[in-house]
């Protein structure tokens, strides 16, 4: 019977895979609610960053320029790292903006399913059981929280599955020394960094790998070094044309974007109730300070009772004594509140705007400089607290589904895997002496991941965790095939 399977797998893996990939698109399109940010053209969902992605690609074939804009402004645009723009740049080519949606999104489910059988292939290769690793299959298509991202123009569903393609080639390179795995590992670790800038902390992971495996091998240094210029070529390909793209249109040396958000930069030109303008960003930074909650759009943060909240007296519990004193008071952080909601709902002259952006900006600053004197302490608390709300969230909370609809399985099912698979990787550590080269490799990407997003990234997003949870995937099988001790030479089906 697992002979048959295997045969039938070996022979149809991308049409099961596609299959499953169609049977949860029917399923997403007929129970999701359409809205204003999330809408399904075709295959595709329009999500609310269409214009700072695809939108610039769609102006540069119109009109000549990498653009937010449209005739007469055309200002270039960097304010994004480039990876979005392949491949959609060719299918715009060739297609009307619609039609190039679709065959985007049809590259992305192909894409998926080849990345989801690379993964299947090497936890096979490495001792996982044909069983669970099609489990680990079926759940990376179909089941896991990040499964919808494939239908999404948005970098982030190829921005996992380029990391997926990345460690498949990298790992297998140990057993072979083959230089070319390694360039392709390279090319696609490059694509994936360029489509989310914060996959950058993963590097040093690939550089400690590359010295110790290539040392123990070879005791060569100048093969390290070979090795690390093949590896690191296509991202610094990439990177120097980009870089080069950048001085030409703006006279600046800029190697990844201009803003950690679109227009991050306050100017009268953006529109004063934009999410991303810096005086709700310093603010946002602000809430970081004390461990608290960024997330604006979610009930009972933080930053939802800062712009969402219409009671301006009333301080939520959430919010700890601990942090007020008398540089920041409450009455300064109600204060504070006030100027945000006026900088957003008030009609004032541009020059009144930018004056009243410019004290937010300043109170925020001073406030997060004041809160950290008075309680140094929270330098370390905070970054728990942070981990603490990135995990402690409901990471299919995004999905617009129709109540009591065949989706909330899917949703309630991807839900109960994101939390069982976190326990079981925690889990993992117990059968650390059995790790192998790959469960090593993920235990450090997940280990820096929380680094980065506790302790470097304030703003965060449970998105964000998306390309290192398929390495909680990783490590989650491992754990159940310990437990049940079926190896792959064990297992009777």
């Amino acid at each position: 019977m697992r002979f048959k399977l295997q045969l039938i797998f070996s022979k149809y893996w991308f049409i099961i895979g596609i299959t499953l990939k169609f049977i949860f698109l029917i399923t997403f399109y007929f129970c999701s609610l359409k809205t204003d940010t999330f809408l399904m053209k075709g295959l595709a969902i329009k999500g609310g960053d269409y214009a700072e992605q695809f939108g610039t690609v769609d102006n540069f074939i119109s009109y000549g320029t990498l653009s937010l804009d449209k005739p007469p402004l055309l200002a270039p645009y960097a304010d994004r790292t480039p990876g979005y723009i392949f491949p959609y740049i060719i299918f715009r080519y060739f297609f009307a903006a619609p039609i190039a949606w679709q065959v985007h999104i049809f590259f992305q489910i192909v894409l998926n399913v080849c990345a989801a059988f690379l993964l299947f292939k090497l936890l096979s290769k490495t001792g996982l059981s044909f069983l669970l690793s099609l489990i680990l299959f079926n759940i990376y298509i179909f089941s896991s929280y990040f499964s919808w991202f494939t239908f999404e123009l948005a970098p982030d569903g190829m921005s996992i599955d380029a990391f997926v393609i990345a460690i498949y080639f990298f790992i297998i390179f140990f057993t072979t020394f083959n230089v070319w795995q390694l360039l392709v590992s390279g090319i696609f670790i490059a694509w994936c960094f360029h489509l989310r800038g914060f996959t950058l902390i993963y590097l040093p992971v690939f550089i400690v790998f590359i010295c110790y495996f290539t040392y123990i091998q070879t005791k060569s240094i100048l093969k390290i070094i070979k090795l690390l210029f093949v590896f690191f070529l296509p991202l610094f390909l990439i990177t120097t044309c980009w870089t080069v793209r950048n001085y030409i249109q703006f006279k600046e040396i800029i190697p990844l974007q201009r803003a950690y958000v679109p227009n991050q930069k306050f100017t009268s030109k953006l529109n004063y109730s934009n999410m991303g303008k810096f005086s709700i960003f310093k603010i946002r930074k602000l809430v970081s300070t004390w461990g608290g909650d960024c997330l604006w759009y979610w009930p009972n943060t933080e930053m939802n009772w800062f712009l969402y909240a219409n009671d301006d007296t009333v301080i939520p519990k959430y919010i700890p004594n601990s942090v007020f004193h008398k540089e920041f008071s409450k009455l300064h952080l109600v204060d504070l509140k006030k100027d945000l909601v006026k900088s957003i709902n008030g009609s004032f002259t541009t020059l009144q705007h930018d004056s009243l952006e410019k004290l937010i900006i300043t109170k925020a600053e001073l406030y997060k400089k004041s809160i950290l004197k008075n309680n140094p302490s929270l330098l370390f608390i905070s970054p728990l607290k942070r981990m603490w709300h990135m995990f402690n969230k409901n990471p299919t909370a995004d999905w617009v589904i129709k109540k009591n609809s065949l989706m909330y399985f899917f949703k309630f099912f991807s839900f109960l895997c994101y939390y069982i698979f976190l326990f079981l990787t925690l889990l993992s550590l117990i059968f650390i002496k059995k790790f192998k080269t790959i469960h090593y490799f993920s235990l450090s990407i997940i280990t820096l991941s929380l680094l980065e997003f506790g302790f470097l990234i304030e703003l965060f997003h449970f998105r964000y965790f998306s390309t290192a949870y398929v390495c909680v995937l990783i490590l989650g099988f491992f754990t159940i095939s310990n437990i049940f001790n079926k190896h792959k030479n064990k297992i009777s089906f």
